[in-house]
């Protein structure tokens, strides 16, 4: 089950508010099987899910507490362009939100996401 508010680990800013994900359960018993199980709702568990299934394999997706309450839901760290070092920050930053960008605009999420720029 997910951590009350008042957890003493504390819960981050991005989920602060509690939400129906908290404790979605998409069926009532695990399926009997699958072509993929992926232990793990975080933003790394999520898109493993989600290219299983759109390669038409069935997942099972399991998480102990709640979409993206461990690490994913609490990192302040970021991700660099260490494996191209001939790409500018600058540059793998802006490809990150076009990505992301399309991301929402393919499933049909996001029409709140406001994109207002960057601090230089």
């Amino acid at each position: 089950l997910p951590p009350s508010v008042d957890d003493p680990r504390g819960r981050s800013f991005w989920l602060a508010e509690v939400d129906e994900l908290d404790t979605l359960c998409s069926t009532p018993e695990l399926p009997a099987e699958a072509d993929v199980v992926v232990v793990g709702a975080g933003l790394t568990g999520c898109s493993a899910a989600l290219r299983c299934c759109e390669s038409k394999r069935s997942v099972v997706l399991l998480e102990g507490r709640g979409v993206c309450w461990g690490s994913t839901g609490r990192n302040g760290g970021h991700i660099w362009p260490a494996l191209n070092p001939a790409m500018s920050r600058k540059e793998f930053e802006a490809r990150g939100v076009a990505r992301l960008q399309s991301f929402l605009q393919k499933h049909g999420t996001g029409e709140e996401v406001e994109f207002p720029g960057s601090c230089e």
